[in-house]
């Protein structure tokens, strides 16, 4: 997730919650940011489709892709 935009996904008092005091449904989420990464490091990487029910039959559909249309200007600015 883009750093610019993660308060706007992720409360940062959020960031002060236990994981183990999180029960499924709550609103309020704990997260820990554990790495900071340029976008150009993720180029031409493979990733794990998140929707296993989705999966394409042909191709190589799960390799990130840079393009100049990403900003932090809509969206979550990720990348996968």
């Amino acid at each position: 997730m883009a750093k610019d935009l993660l308060h706007q996904h992720f409360p940062e008092k959020n960031s002060a919650l236990e994981l183990d005091d999180y029960h499924e449904g709550q609103k309020n989420i704990p997260y820990r940011v554990v790495g900071e990464y340029k976008g150009s490091e993720f180029d031409n990487i493979r990733y794990e489709q998140l929707l296993p029910y989705a999966l394409p039959e042909d191709g190589d559909p799960f390799r990130v892709v840079m393009g100049d249309f990403v900003t932090t200007e809509d969206g979550t600015g990720l990348y996968i």
